[in-house]
């Protein structure tokens, strides 16, 4: 009896799931702008893996704002769903890679002095991006944000991104 009554209570919410999308995608600008202050202002330089975690915060922004302007019914909650899976779920592995990159010991990680725009500038795109998942020594020595380094955070938000895009799929 108690839990027909949550599921009731979540189920409440369903007329705001264009909110609920809105306030994602404003999230993801959020996300893109604390990053952006943490490298001019803080002088974090971004990694090539920090890079691309932003295109995965990007498009996850950009899947929750166009569901936020259609306001899609069952079946176009579930494609978003799926959507924001593939964008956070790549967004959520090149975290977990650049973790592993933090994990090893600093000899073991290669060193490359070449920059993201020199990068895509000299080599195909496919194979630029191959290059990037390699990682590299500019990977290793971020200093942690709130005790954790900052592809933990972006891994934590994927992951809720994926189980707040599903939750509203199945609360329809």
């Amino acid at each position: 009896c108690n839990g027909a009554f949550m599921i009731s209570r979540l189920q409440s919410v369903v007329p705001y799931r264009r909110w609920l999308y809105f306030a994602a995608s404003l999230t993801c600008v959020a996300i893109i702008a604390f990053a952006l202050y943490l490298q001019h202002y803080r002088y974090m330089e971004p990694c090539w893996l920090c890079y691309l975690q932003r295109g995965g915060v990007l498009l996850t922004g950009i899947v929750c704002f166009f569901a936020a302007v259609q306001n899609p019914k069952l079946l176009g909650l579930r494609v978003y769903a799926a959507l924001v899976t593939l964008t956070a779920g790549g967004g959520a592995a090149v975290a977990i890679r650049h973790l592993y990159i933090q994990s090893l010991p600093i000899e073991e990680v290669q060193n490359c002095g070449q920059t993201v725009t020199m990068l895509l500038e000299e080599m195909p795109y496919f194979s630029a991006l191959l290059k990037m998942l390699e990682g590299s020594a500019e990977c290793w020595g971020q200093e942690p944000v709130m005790g954790l380094p900052l592809p933990a955070w972006t891994l934590l938000f994927f992951s809720a991104m994926i189980i707040f895009a599903w939750g509203l799929a199945f609360l329809f």
